[in-house]
């Protein structure tokens, strides 16, 4: 059995889903992304989030910030700490 963690660009993975066509999409589960990718053998072991917050956009910032949050829920962790998932007051 392979134990296997999933590195996501939360950056690049917003901008492609950032489309007339993509819009329902920018609220996805990445928890369930990652498990869609695990072969039958394989255990999801961690998911680490990267992105960074739209400092010029305050609407932006409480929104990623929920996404944050709601993901969080989903033990994915953001690189600010690595022993435990990020939480956002």
């Amino acid at each position: 059995m392979a134990r296997v963690s999933f590195f996501i660009d939360g950056f690049n993975l917003y901008h492609a889903l950032d489309n007339d066509n993509f819009q329902y999409l920018k609220w996805l589960n990445l928890r369930k992304l990652s498990e869609l990718y695990l072969g039958k053998q394989d255990c999801l072991s961690d998911i680490f989030y990267f992105s960074a917050l739209a400092i010029w956009n305050p609407e932006k910032i409480q929104r990623h910030k929920l996404y944050i949050t709601l993901t969080n829920g989903s033990q994915i962790y953001c690189p600010e700490r690595w022993k435990e998932p990020l939480v956002i007051a």
